[in-house]
């Protein structure tokens, strides 16, 4: 397996574009969606679509059949299927925090400053990744990790 392929950490900076994307898969899909699907749909090329399909395989969202192509899981179907437009979103939001790892970068957030919230990220990253990310790789994928969790709280306090 390639060093890159074991990283899960996301790229995608913009989680309303992941959610956007999520919505958009079909759930009664009998074709697999891949890079080119998830491109023109978020208006993007391929290697980012490639970024925000990672995303919902990072959550779980989707699962890769092919070297190049996803299926929505369970829980992708239950996001997708939900029809309740007002509280799709909070659901999307409470599955992503059901991530261990994400979870555990929105409990320094909302514990930390900026700071020491980045220290402690850097910190685990450097120890569950060792020799297989770059620290400019680890930086840019923090402001992905901030801006997602910026994004849930503004979600959330606008939704209370």
């Amino acid at each position: 397996m390639n060093k890159i392929d074991e990283i899960k950490l996301p790229q995608a900076n913009n989680l309303n574009t992941v959610f956007k994307l999520l919505l958009n898969i079909p759930s009664d899909i009998t074709e697999c969606f891949n890079n080119e699907n998830a491109a023109q749909l978020i208006e993007m090329d391929i290697r980012q679509g490639s970024y925000y399909l990672s995303a919902l395989e990072y959550f779980s969202f989707i699962k890769k059949v092919t070297a190049n192509s996803y299926v929505l899981t369970e829980k992708g179907k239950l996001i997708v299927n939900e029809e309740n437009k007002e509280i799709r979103f909070l659901n999307f939001i409470f599955l992503i925090l059901q991530n261990k790892e994400f979870s555990y970068f929105y409990h320094i957030y909302k514990q930390y400053e900026t700071k020491e919230f980045k220290r402690l990220y850097l910190q685990y990253c450097i120890v569950t990744y060792k020799n297989k990310l770059l620290k400019s790789t680890i930086l840019r994928r923090f402001s992905t990790i901030k801006k997602w969790c910026i994004e849930i709280d503004t979600r959330l306090v606008n939704f209370l």
